[in-house]
């Protein structure tokens, strides 16, 4: 009896790890950029709309449930595309204004349906820095996880990237 429970656990074990191999995610080849665009795993002294704003407000020693750990501090953002903060590529990019030639691409880990119709978009992070596959996005009342982060020099850069990832 004894035997079975711990081939039972050792199947379940087994399932669990092939399971979490099994989520890796694999993103549409158009957000492939590495060619065009340097691949960053963070983007650090956010500038976020050039203006060098504060976050919006602060939270100290919480913990966040999505990721699974402890933060003393997370700041967040709160950016408007009307107001030139961000903007939408499609409903699985989009690209942050940090500074007036100075833009990031973000690529979401899976599509966000109603990227397409929001104005808002607030990012939660710590110390403000925004950190691929570790920080979410908020749209829509949904939280999103970064999957790449690529740095974009110029606006004609940035133009031209939107572009190739609209297909044309």
């Amino acid at each position: 009896m004894r035997i079975n429970f711990v081939r039972i656990g050792l199947l379940i074990s087994f399932l669990l790890v092939s399971a979490c191999a099994s989520m890796h995610v694999k993103l549409p080849v158009k957000y492939d950029l590495g060619d065009k665009l340097e691949q960053v795993p963070e983007i650090q002294d956010m500038r976020l709309g050039g203006g060098g704003r504060a976050p919006s407000f602060l939270i100290i020693e919480d913990h966040d449930e999505f990721i699974g750990n402890s933060i003393a501090r997370r700041d967040t953002f709160t950016l408007s595309e009307s107001e030139n903060d961000w903007i939408r590529v499609d409903d699985q990019s989009l690209i942050l204004r940090n500074g007036p030639d100075d833009f990031y691409l973000l690529v979401l880990q899976s599509p966000v349906y109603n990227l397409m119709t929001v104005d808002t978009i607030s990012f939660v992070n710590m110390l403000n820095v925004l950190r691929a596959k570790k920080d979410l996005v908020e749209i829509g009342g949904q939280r999103y996880v970064i999957e790449r982060i690529y740095k974009i020099d110029g606006n004609d850069k940035m133009l031209a990237i939107k572009n190739r990832i609209l297909g044309g």
